[in-house]
């Protein structure tokens, strides 16, 4: 009963992101950029099957390298406001497939772009993180057949893909339960990276409730009538899915990036307060005179695409420590 008033609320929220998510899915559907050269592609991997549903990922590695090379691994975790979008997205998106895919040619790390379950009610809460879990757990354990480090692994989502990683990577170890093919259960995240992600259902709901709008009223009265009740009735489902309360000491580095004008910019700060009073590393970069989606590029943004390309990298090099280890 609990999952399902929680998948309500996924769905209820999902009403308010979907218009920048389908933004997002429309752009995926012309012509995206081409994979940049040097990069060998494995596609549709099944890691996990659900009934008839076949879940799968992309990995993608340096052309030719050593059977010896044993590299840092990228997860990344699509948006689509939970219902829409597909693992392409890291190829079809220019932002993505500059930031993302041309290290992965240049040798640094491998990079594996997953599809999960839509949220529907055969696939309700947490399912859709556990499918994140999932992922990761089934690479950490074929670490070897493809030359990966499973003590060197990311998680990168945008928007609702944020969401999932931020509660996949911050709810103790990433793949509790299961362990490796060495038998040791899967490290924490090197770190986390998170576009624009919803992180406080809760305050949201208080927010709606205090703030005496019309349309706001409305989106709140589809809360209480989906979850069964107001936010201080069943404070657990709203709590259930947000982020904000899954830090702790030792959360792996996390690293936020919003526009200064996306309505997500108060959840960034949410997280910020949330994180600092765990002493868990987490930074945020908000970027001056940008909305949603602000990796798409806004006249006279602060940092610029290029300046936020290069910083985004050098957060990852940092926790990757820079290297390729080696048998």
């Amino acid at each position: 009963m609990r999952k399902h008033l929680i998948l309500l609320l996924f769905t209820l929220y999902i009403s308010v992101t979907l218009t920048a998510d389908e933004t997002l899915c429309s752009e995926i559907a012309e012509p995206g950029p081409r994979i940049p050269a040097g990069i060998e592609i494995k596609r549709a991997l099944a890691y996990k099957k659900v009934g008839e549903t076949t879940l799968a990922l992309d990995l993608y590695f340096p052309k030719g390298h050593s059977n010896e090379s044993s590299f840092p691994l990228i997860v990344y975790v699509h948006g689509g406001g939970y219902r829409r979008g597909t693992r392409d997205e890291i190829s079809a998106v220019q932002f993505m497939n500059e930031t993302f895919l041309k290290p992965v040619a240049q040798g640094r790390y491998a990079l594996a772009s997953i599809d999960y379950r839509k949220a529907s009610k055969k696939a309700p809460f947490p399912l859709l993180v556990e499918d994140t879990r999932d992922a990761v757990k089934w690479l950490s354990i074929r670490a070897s057949e493809y030359h990966l480090d499973p003590e060197r692994i990311g998680l990168v989502g945008e928007t609702s893909g944020g969401h999932l990683v931020l509660l996949a990577g911050l709810d103790s170890k990433i793949g509790a339960g299961k362990p490796t093919a060495n038998g040791k259960p899967p490290h924490p995240a090197s770190f986390i990276m998170a576009f624009a992600p919803p992180a406080d259902l809760t305050r949201i709901a208080k927010s709606v409730t205090d703030s005496g709008k019309k349309g706001d009223k409305k989106i709140y009265n589809q809360l209480k009538l989906g979850l069964g009740g107001r936010v201080d009735e069943i404070p657990e489902a709203y709590a259930a899915s947000s982020p904000v309360n899954y830090f702790h000491s030792s959360s792996p580095p996390t690293l936020v990036i919003v526009g200064n004008q996306d309505k997500r910019r108060e959840q960034a700060e949410w997280l910020r307060e949330a994180a600092k009073e765990t002493t868990a590393m987490l930074e945020v970069i908000v970027i001056k005179n940008a909305g949603d989606q602000a990796y798409r590029g806004y006249e006279n943004m602060t940092p610029s695409i290029e300046e936020l390309k290069s910083y985004l990298q050098s957060f990852i090099s940092k926790h990757f420590n820079n290297t390729v280890s080696h048998k």
